[in-house]
């Protein structure tokens, strides 16, 4: 992967634009770019999610807490982990 493409993905998370981040890896994974980046780059975005998602259960804030939950579920299914970390 390039650095404008690291770049991009990481512009996407920092503007916490998740489901563009998601997208993005998709992408990646359709061009056969390395697994190995892939992975890591679906472990820094699952990390976000996980506290994204911890920090609204926590507020009470049950709606927000589903849609990290959703997506982060997405990703989980590229890198293997659990949702819980």
């Amino acid at each position: 992967m390039n650095k404008k493409e690291i770049a991009k993905f990481t512009d996407a998370i920092s503007d916490e634009k998740y489901m563009i981040a998601y997208q993005l890896l998709l992408d990646y994974i359709d061009q056969n770019r390395s697994k190995e980046s892939i992975i890591s780059l679906s472990k820094i975005l699952s990390s976000k999610l996980r506290v994204k998602a911890q920090t609204a259960a926590n507020t009470k804030a049950e709606k927000e807490a589903l849609a990290y939950e959703r997506i982060l579920r997405l990703v989980v299914k590229i890198n293997g982990e659990s949702i819980y970390g």
